[in-house]
């Protein structure tokens, strides 16, 4: 796991580098390529057009025109070094009567005053009579006229390959960005309440990896804010229920006490009947204020904490056999199909302590004492089950239920990660508790 979220965690970073290192490559092999062809294609320009020597003439009528607007002479050596280092890429030599009085290269005339003598000129070397202020002379001209057009194509080339290694990041990165894109919609609209849509999840990299936690904190929202909606009903169905459940005994008790207080009865032995039921309608409202009030209680505990896993014999054995003999001193005969299993079970025991009493609770209110309670164990792959069945009271021993009972079961049962089914025929009852078998 630890090693799966360091490459997760270097996912980005190496797609970077990897898409970095192939675009270098390719706009690398551009630019060579694309250099020595040009290279070759301007060698050859120049070798076989009169490129250079129409540039040449160029630079010697433009120095003559400097010469002639500027009444230059001979001797004015600084004026024509000036203009020589302006023009950046020619280099000029100056002859007069065959002697050479100028060369860019000593522009001090130093070392040429020590050879004042004549010099024949080269048949390779062209040369141009230009007209000074105070004489005729030669001016030899020389310049890298090729260089600055070598130093414009490679400047292209490098324009070229910067953009092509730029264009191939750009294309190796734009999934990433599409894709940052998109959780921007998608968190925009979990913004705006909609937590049924999902957060879009590609790769395995740091992006996805923070797109999976947002869409388990949508997850978890949506159960939170789905589970306070499905409280706030039940609360409210419940207050509904319960003033009307709260309504009729209460009535009740108050018109037996009404009776009692205007002595609207036959004797004695109807004042003891009257007042029984005036205990009976009293616990029955004592016994929907505590189950309200247990109620209130487990909504309003978010988290348990569940105990170790435990072997399920270790937990339920001593519960159970407690049960049965509840019941057994309450005049129900109990058939019993308990097996303990070596399997185990995460639960809180407060909670199933809780969860039995409301069951024993129910079997006194509600079941038929002639009848057997039957209580079994179920063993599934993933869970074990105690199953209670009763037989129901006749109608007319009925009485009325408010279903509270087994609503505090349900919930005990989910906060465990458990599960509490009922199924009811028009002579039994049936109440199974399913328990995760923890591995």
């Amino acid at each position: 796991m630890d090693k799966k979220r360091k490459l997760q965690k270097s996912g980005l970073r190496r797609k970077l580098v990897r898409i970095m290192v192939i675009a270098f490559l390719i706009s690398g092999g551009l630019y060579y390529f694309l250099h020595k062809g040009v290279e070759a294609k301007l060698n050859n320009y120049f070798e076989t057009s009169d490129y250079v020597e129409k540039t040449e003439s160029k630079y010697a009528q433009k120095f003559q025109d400097y010469v002639q607007k500027n009444h230059i002479s001979t001797t004015d050596t600084d004026k024509i070094t000036k203009w020589v280092r302006d023009q950046d890429i020619v280099h000029i030599s100056i002859y007069k009567d065959s002697v050479l009085i100028y060369d860019s290269y000593y522009p001090n005339n130093d070392i040429i005053a020590e050879n004042d003598v004549e010099t024949e000129y080269f048949g390779w070397q062209a040369y141009y009579p230009m007209k000074f202020a105070d004489a005729q002379a030669d001016v030899f001209l020389d310049g890298f006229y090729d260089y600055r057009v070598f130093n414009y194509a490679m400047i292209a080339e490098i324009l070229l390959s910067c953009l092509v290694f730029i264009g191939i990041v750009m294309a190796g990165i734009k999934r990433t960005i599409d894709y940052i894109g998109i959780l921007e919609q998608e968190v925009e609209i979990l913004e705006g309440g909609q937590l049924d849509c999902p957060i879009t999840l590609k790769g395995n990299d740091e992006l996805s990896a923070l797109a999976r936690g947002l869409d388990e904190m949508r997850k978890s929202f949506k159960l939170r804010v789905d589970r306070d909606e499905k409280l706030t009903k039940a609360n409210k169905d419940l207050v509904t229920e319960m003033s009307h459940d709260l309504r009729t005994p209460l009535t009740t008790l108050l018109l037996y006490t009404q009776i009692l207080k205007s002595k609207k009865y036959h004797g004695a032995d109807q004042m003891e009947d009257y007042i029984d039921k005036i205990d009976q309608k009293a616990n029955q409202i004592k016994s929907l204020s505590d189950n309200m009030f247990e109620f209130f209680l487990i909504l309003r505990e978010e988290e348990i904490e569940l105990m170790d896993p435990q072997s399920f014999k270790d937990i339920f054995y001593d519960i159970m056999s407690e049960l049965v003999l509840s019941l057994q001193k309450r005049g129900f005969q109990v058939n019993q199909n308990i097996e303990f299993r070596e399997v185990k079970v995460e639960v809180s025991v407060d909670y199933v302590l809780r969860v039995m009493n409301n069951i024993v609770s129910n079997i006194i209110k509600y079941a038929d004492s002639n009848e057997d309670i039957v209580i079994s164990t179920i063993y599934g792959e993933e869970q074990v089950s105690i199953l209670f069945v009763n037989h129901k009271l006749k109608k007319s021993e009925k009485v009325e239920s408010t279903g509270i009972g087994i609503r505090n079961i349900k919930g005990m049962m989910d906060k465990m990660e458990g599960s509490c089914r009922v199924e009811e025929t028009q002579e039994l009852y049936r109440i199974k508790l399913e328990f995760k078998i923890v591995v």
